[in-house]
């Protein structure tokens, strides 16, 4: 077992919101699953990097930390996986981010503790930023009909264009 409430050792994830970002209002979760019993606990915010906690969401753009702290032992006797605690949170990132077209990284550390202790676990997620996201120009039916050369990804001859389409990005 992780963790023991009972004492004052809950297991608590911590993170900041990493610089240069604001945090999305109401997108700190928690979700925890357990074969025998529902895992619950309390999402505490910081707006002072961790000074100062409250259990109410405050401003989102003066949210600077997180934590999520499990209000029973989350144990490891599981071998189907069912045990297990799974927390986040989104944030914006504005265009100013990426400097003159390049790609931006976004390195993100949380660590894992026991009540207020030190951290036991930690860590990093790296997401790289593209952007900005924006599609354009035509789509076509590059099937090589009306003279035009089979998927060499260029509208020639009579080829005919094709709608609509679905991005995901």
């Amino acid at each position: 077992s992780v963790g023991n409430p009972e004492y004052g050792t809950p297991l608590v994830i911590r993170d900041s919101i990493p610089t240069g970002t604001t945090y999305v209002a109401g997108s700190a979760s928690f979700v925890a699953n357990a074969s025998s019993v529902t895992k619950s606990g309390d999402i505490l915010y910081s707006t002072d990097n961790g000074t100062t906690w409250s259990t109410t969401e405050p401003a989102a753009a003066s949210v600077t930390n997180i934590q999520w702290w499990l209000d029973q032992s989350l144990t490891s006797d599981d071998s189907a996986g069912e045990n297990t605690m799974k927390v986040s949170f989104s944030v914006t990132v504005p265009t100013t981010y990426l400097t003159s077209g390049n790609d931006a990284v976004i390195s993100n550390t949380g660590e894992s503790a026991l009540g207020t202790g030190p951290a036991f676990d930690e860590d990093t997620a790296t997401v790289r930023i593209q952007g900005p996201y924006s599609v354009s120009g035509q789509v076509f039916l590059d099937d090589g009909t009306g003279g035009g050369i089979l998927g060499n990804g260029t509208r020639d001859g009579t080829e005919t264009r094709e709608g609509p389409i679905k991005v995901t990005l």
